[in-house]
């Protein structure tokens, strides 16, 4: 979240890219006052600006009343609470990928000539021998992928109840979260060390 010197202007453009969604923000050093910085965060379809100022002692705060030893305690801080921002910081401003540096020669370096490619064999068994269509149709009728090998019996009943043909059978998150707690959890499950294996 942390985008160093860049202009204000510039933290508009990054923000309002469509892979970043409304509370998206970034931290950047302030162009105006030595030694702050700011905060930008996407509310909707605008961006707001907030400087975060420094404490002679050490620490920051954007308002007197609340004040964060580190960057990172005042991103969490707002992260949880809105707390006076236009919104509360949800995910960290996504960056455009580069791709201007790239050329004709760099890309092929990467691509293999058809040509170099022979079929040896078909892989697997199950799922991994059945074509996209091929999965489409066995998951629509019914199939499921059997339990893998030492997964407790329990636990597979959790997974298929997340594979349910109807959506609203299936487990919320909240739901699914306390049954693993649960299953963890009790006395004499099944659960074994990843290190067993």
């Amino acid at each position: 979240w942390y985008f160093g010197k860049i202009k204000r202007i510039e933290a508009e453009k990054k923000l309002l890219l469509p892979e970043n969604d409304h509370g998206a923000f970034l931290i950047r050093d302030s162009e105006s006052r030595r030694n702050d910085y700011s905060l930008s965060v996407r509310d909707g379809d605008t961006v707001k600006h907030y400087r975060i100022r420094q404490l002679d002692e050490g620490g920051f705060f954007i308002a007197r009343r609340t004040t964060f030893r580190t960057l990172q305690e005042l991103v969490e801080h707002y992260s949880k609470d809105a707390d006076g921002l236009c919104v509360n910081l949800r995910k960290p401003c996504v960056e455009k990928p580069v791709t201007g540096g790239l050329s004709h020669s760099t890309r092929d370096q990467w691509e293999i000539d058809r040509s170099s490619l022979k079929f040896v064999r078909k892989l697997g068994h199950g799922q991994f021998g059945m074509t996209n269509a091929e999965v489409l149709h066995q998951v629509e009728h019914g199939y499921r992928m059997p339990c893998p090998p030492g997964c407790p019996a329990a636990l597979y009943d959790i997974m298929l109840e997340c594979w349910h043909k109807d959506p609203m059978k299936r487990p919320t998150f909240e739901t699914l979260q306390w049954k693993l707690e649960d299953f963890f959890t009790m006395e004499g499950s099944e659960y074994k060390e990843a290190s067993a294996y």
